[in-house]
């Protein structure tokens, strides 16, 4: 999933599934992780780790962003998900681009 470009809605957060593999194997499992969102300044505005945000399905790094986290971002960020796998290895799985469409006005929930 590197350089793809993420697309969630303003305010309704969402959940990026990541799959990611080390020369044609896939990860098995992960013991550590961070997920970090950037803006243009490159100042850190979202951070989450593995069990407060980031898990293990069993065949993706899952990163899920709250409807509340994602209430006021708007626009493009950069972000990046470094992860350690069974094995021991450090792994960037993540690291692109993501943006926030903006809300239409009339939607209230």
């Amino acid at each position: 999933m590197s350089n793809e470009l993420v697309q969630l809605r303003q305010g309704t957060g969402g959940r990026i599934n990541v799959q990611h593999d080390v020369d044609g194997t896939a990860l098995a499992g992960i013991t550590a992780a961070e997920y970090q969102m950037f803006n243009r300044e490159e100042e850190v505005v979202l951070t989450l780790e593995l069990g407060s945000g980031i898990s293990w399905d069993g065949e993706f790094v899952v990163i899920t962003i709250t409807k509340q986290q994602a209430a006021m971002l708007v626009g493009f960020y950069s972000h990046e998900c470094a992860a350690i796998d069974l094995t021991g290895r450090d792994l960037i799985v993540l690291d692109g681009q993501i943006q926030f469409k903006p809300r239409k006005g009339r939607n209230k929930l």
